[in-house]
């Protein structure tokens, strides 16, 4: 490395960048290949490029006339981001060398094929390496060299960004358009196999002492590529039960930051959880469109980085067992055999392991790590919920998409390993209990027979609990050594007393529709259904309350989900748009109003003001394309808009959704999702204010007040559905 001696810092980097470019093209993940157009690459925000550009053109004596260019080193100045590209010589060199005047003196004109021939066996990489000022990790490359336009180079080489993070080296790969960079399969823990199955995510081992800025280069650079296979999960697949994909070593984020971003300016970061009950789902589904939101961030002047990851599902992040039974009813001692056998809401812990990693690195990347919004969707959503309640000095900002914090029901430890841990021994052929005798002794061999299955024996076990809706909830832990959840959300709101996390909350008109069987035909029928739902945390379900439900929710067409479609019933029994209207508000409306009137209520006691920032939209935008009538405006219907997923096809979709990842990236970046240009979204108060994104494709402010009678008995409710 050359000593910065001045403002301008430059080095080479005698490797040979070609080799690496050649294996980044290679490599795993779901970039493809950078266009080979130059014009394609000035995007406006990379305004620090076309700088560097006019600096190199002065530095170097360009010519637009042939075309040449001299020595290509760029120089750089210690306030701009550091950058790496390739340099070759230009093919017309050496045909200006041969038509030199006859008179020019002879040693000249070798003096000049001698350069000539230097450039040609100069190494084709040109790095230039800073360290940032104002954050301690740096991007060792920006994103590519710009060919010159008019030159003669035929072609220019895509540089891809590498990052210093946690002793490492972490290089990131372009977007096709070059709006943004992703790094892919960056592990924030440790594998969670062998011993570390069923256990709270540990820190990822430092592989070297903390690396002296001289000892970098030595330091190998990994291609974050590959994002891996996601933790397991089952795949609902009618033709075959038990399908399930994934790899236990998962415990892996990716991010994804503007191209050309400056690492003096630390941005937003938004912090996504993905959704799938408990049970399925993975960060990088195709329904989650990082790329359009990034896109739109960065044509809003709002420039967002985005943090994605994967946490343990199913039974291996939430299997429970009696390590923490109801306050006062078991001896410490009596369950120390068990709290060393497993540790409860792992997968929820993941979460937070993660959360830690970012909070760690995220300025090598450029974000800010006093600046995290953390957000998602259903099962991501209440995740949020959770945190936002349990550890809410984490982050500053919650967004939340058909989820609350007591959509879930909270059990005690015992009531969901009776349901779960306990009913998978025979299929996993663990020893049984003997009769009457599930205690701790037993609990601690079941768990160590299940900790040694192969992972697809430990999957296939768990193939008789699809048969739930919801197989996996949180747990009350209170007794547990490393406990987080421990009290029942309802209970923890009225606690919140030290510090207001601003967030968005909503949900989609038809909630419940994802989550009814089609073929439901009556009474009894769905009766069953929510009988099996709550079953996993109660021995029953009283009459009473059914009772009170029928009354709140008539068996009349024209009130049934899918809403506003009067009698008609899709050739399905009158059943279903009852059972919808009913799953709909259980675990998703009713739970969204409780959390907001809560955190109105406990902040009107807390502050002079008593104002909380908080917002609630209700979506019911009906596309004509590819829309189900059965379905209605169904749980997901809105994740396209809010990620900002353009759709030619449907302009009052797209519209739509510009307004509202608008919306979204002003919460990240400012905590107000209002900005110009945006229909005004006032906030929630007791005035019950709504933001309704109508079926014509309409922004407009009204209420939330819908069934209200049953929404309402459903809250009161909430010690009895264990939330």
């Amino acid at each position: 490395m050359l000593d910065a001696t001045g403002p301008f810092v430059a080095e080479r980097d005698s490797s040979s960048l070609s080799s690496s470019t050649s294996s980044s093209r290679s490599g795993g993940g779901q970039d493809s290949d950078l266009s080979l157009n130059p014009n394609h690459w000035m995007h406006p925000q990379d305004r620090y490029r076309s700088e560097e550009k006019a600096l190199l053109h002065q530095k170097e004596g360009y010519s637009a006339e042939n075309g040449s260019l001299g020595t290509t080193t760029r120089l750089t100045s210690s306030s701009t981001p550091p950058t790496i590209f390739s340099a070759r010589p230009p093919s017309s060199t050496l045909a200006l060398l041969t038509k030199l005047p006859r008179a020019f003196p002879l040693g000249l004109v070798a003096l000049l094929s001698l350069l000539y021939l230097m450039l040609s066996s100069w190494p084709s990489s040109i790095t230039t390496e800073l360290s940032s000022v104002s954050n301690p990790a740096t991007w060792e490359s920006s994103e590519y060299f710009d060919p010159i336009p008019n030159s003669s180079w035929s072609h220019f080489d895509p540089i891809d960004p590498v990052v210093r993070a946690a002793s490492q080296r972490f290089r990131g790969r372009h977007s096709d358009d070059g709006v943004y960079v992703s790094w892919k399969g960056i592990r924030y823990a440790q594998a969670p196999t062998g011993d570390l199955r069923f256990r709270t995510a540990r820190p990822v081992k430092p592989t070297t002492r903390p690396v002296k800025e001289k000892e970098w280069e030595a330091v190998e650079i990994q291609d974050a590529y590959d994002p891996g296979q996601g933790c397991p999960r089952w795949i609902k697949n009618p033709r075959r039960e038990g399908v399930w994909e994934g790899e236990e070593d998962c415990l892996k984020l990716h991010i994804f930051a503007p191209a050309g971003q400056e690492p003096s300016k630390l941005l937003p970061v938004m912090f996504w959880i993905h959704g799938g009950g408990l049970a399925s789902g993975s960060s990088l589904l195709p329904r989650y469109d990082y790329a359009s939101l990034m896109k739109r961030s960065v044509e809003m002047n709002e420039p967002i980085i985005i943090v994605t990851f994967n946490y343990r599902l199913g039974s291996l992040g939430f299997s429970s067992t009696t390590a923490a039974l109801k306050a006062g009813s078991a001896s410490r001692g009596r369950n120390r055999a068990v709290d060393q056998a497993l540790d409860l809401n792992v997968g929820f812990k993941d979460q937070l392991a993660a959360l830690d990693w970012v909070k760690r690195h995220i300025e090598s990347f450029g974000g800010d790590r006093k600046k995290i919004t953390m957000a998602g969707h259903s099962a991501g959503a209440i995740a949020v919920g959770l945190h936002q309640l349990y550890t809410p000095d984490s982050f500053r900002g919650a967004f939340m998409l058909s989820g609350s914090p007591t959509s879930f029901p909270v059990p005690w430890p015992h009531e969901a390993a009776r349901r779960s841990t306990h009913t998978l021994e025979e299929a996993a052929g663990c020893p049984k209990a003997a009769p009457g005798n599930r205690g701790s002794t037993y609990e601690l061999n079941l768990i160590k027979c299940l900790r040694q299955l192969p992972l697809d024996s430990l999957m296939r076990s768990t193939i008789g609990l699809q048969r739930y809706q919801f197989p996996w909830y949180p747990v009350v832990e209170s007794n547990s050594k490393d406990a987080w959840l421990t009290r029942k959300p309802s209970e923890m709101m009225a606690s919140v007393r030290s510090r207001r996390v601003p967030f968005i909350t909503g949900t989609v008109l038809d909630e419940g529709t994802k989550f009814t069987d089609a073929g439901m035909e009556s009474e009894a029928s769905i009766e069953n259904a929510l009988r099996r739902s709550f079953a996993w945390v109660f021995d029953n379900v009283q009459d009473g309350l059914l009772s009170r439900l029928w009354e709140l929710y008539p068996d009349v067409l024209r009130h049934g989900s899918p809403y506003n479609t009067d009698r008609e019933t899709f050739g399905l029994a009158p059943a279903y748009k009852r059972a919808a209207s009913i799953l709909g508000d259980l675990f998703f409306r009713a739970p969204k109003l409780f959390f907001l009137n809560e955190m109105r209520d406990v902040a009107s006691t807390v502050t002079a003001s008593g104002k909380q920032s908080m917002w609630n939209y209700l979506y019911s935008y009906q596309s004509p394309i590819k829309f189900d009538p059965k379905a209605g405006i169904s749980h997901g219907a809105d994740l396209a808009d809010w990620f900002g997923k353009p759709r030619p096809k449907d302009p009052n979709a797209d519209q739509i959704a510009r307004i509202m990842s608008a919306y979204l990236i002003n919460f990240v970046a400012n905590l107000d999702p209002n900005g110009v240009d945006l229909p005004p979204w006032p906030r929630f108060s007791k005035k019950g204010e709504t933001l309704h994104f109508t079926k014509a494709g309409r922004a407009i402010v009204g209420r939330d007040i819908e069934r209200q009678p049953a929404i309402d008995f459903l809250n009161e409710n909430n010690d009895f559905f264990a939330r």
